[in-house]
């Protein structure tokens, strides 16, 4: 009853306007029997034109509102709101998870999982499904007293993930943080040359604006036949490859995450870093493999354990790997890999 009540409120605009053009059309056929027959096929055909075409334009904005579900990466898309209103649930901690204990059971070993919307499982509907909780899973499974408790927070990068251990995932006190490191965590806190990206690319002329807060169908063809989508996703990937390829920039930023290793360290955590490339553009002549490799290298030298996805994934198709079209985030399959990959890395702590 309540899902009813939801629809006849939130569509009702399409509903009336339906009923118009129908009670138009039979108004018209009978008044209308002494106009001449040819005179009144021509008019009652428009009429009949247009109620159809109206019918059909609700059948499909009444998809993408309740039953298309699909994430859209970049955060252009309407339906991508719908999306998180069905599968995005957020604890007291204010992160994607059951409910925290600040207080460790006894003899129970804790895994904290810090990152950005990898770790949060953008794209994944079911929980379940992301590294973190397949991680668990798979641990109790071999009989360890282990939690892991995930702290993704979409949208940050390396120096914010720093504030997010030291004022947030600390007081948990975790013995072991899984590190999730993404080939854009480079960029600064104010995303620098990032956001002037999605500035740019999520402009839209007035009329495109105000139809699109009005329509989700009209919104989707929009984005869909809109050749600035993809377009953002090339601009952002030569963003990250450009910082990276500027060397002061890289040197400062594996200064940060040395910094960020020590502290870690220093407060008696084991350490695992899991990095992922940029999945739209896995395959053959993936552009950042030395980057890789410095990173590897920066990590290894401060007593990281490394796990690179790129090592597991070279060679398959990026539209294998991720969400959606529109979404660029890690899929199912990718989730899978990295929890096989580290339940074999924690278990060494384990034993």
């Amino acid at each position: 009853m309540g899902r009813i009540l939801y629809f006849l409120k939130d569509f009702y605009p399409y509903i009336l306007v339906n009923f118009l053009f129908l009670f138009l059309f039979v108004f018209f056929i009978t008044l209308t029997g002494r106009m001449r027959v040819k005179k009144r096929t021509i008019f009652a055909a428009i009429l009949f034109f247009v109620f159809i075409s109206f019918a059909t334009f609700s059948i499909f904005e009444a998809y993408f509102r309740y039953v298309y579900d699909s994430s859209d990466g970049l955060g252009f898309l309407k339906v991508s709101k719908k999306w998180d209103q069905r599968h995005v649930v957020f604890n007291s901690n204010f992160s994607r998870d059951r409910e925290f204990n600040l207080a460790k059971g006894e003899n129970e070993v804790r895994i904290a999982a810090i990152g950005d919307s990898l770790t949060y499982g953008y794209g994944i509907k079911d929980v379940n499904n992301r590294f973190s909780n397949l991680l668990e899973s798979k641990l109790k499974a071999a009989g360890k007293n282990v939690s892991v408790y995930n702290f993704g927070i979409p949208g940050i990068d390396t120096e914010e993930e720093v504030d997010v251990y030291t004022n947030n995932v600390r007081a948990f006190n975790p013995d072991i943080v899984v590190w999730q490191y993404y080939l854009n965590d480079i960029q600064p806190k104010d995303k620098g040359e990032s956001a002037k990206i999605f500035q740019d690319s999520g402009k839209r002329s007035q009329i495109v604006a105000k139809l699109s807060d009005l329509s989700y169908f009209f919104d989707f063809l929009y984005w869909r036949f809109n050749s600035k989508y993809a377009k953002t996703f090339n601009n952002l990937n030569g963003s990250y490859e450009a910082q990276y390829a500027n060397e002061v920039k890289f040197n400062r930023h594996k200064e940060i995450i040395s910094k960020f290793s020590d502290q870690m360290h220093a407060d008696g955590r084991k350490v695992i870093v899991v990095i992922f490339p940029l999945l739209n553009l896995v395959g053959n002549n993936y552009p950042l493999r030395d980057v890789h490799n410095q990173l590897d290298a920066t990590f290894r030298a401060k007593n990281v354990e490394v796990i690179d996805l790129l090592d597991s994934l070279d060679g398959k198709k990026g539209s294998d790997l991720v969400a959606s079209r529109f979404d660029a985030h890690p899929n199912e399959l990718v989730h899978a890999i990295a929890a096989s990959k580290l339940f074999d890395a924690v278990l060494q702590y384990l034993k």
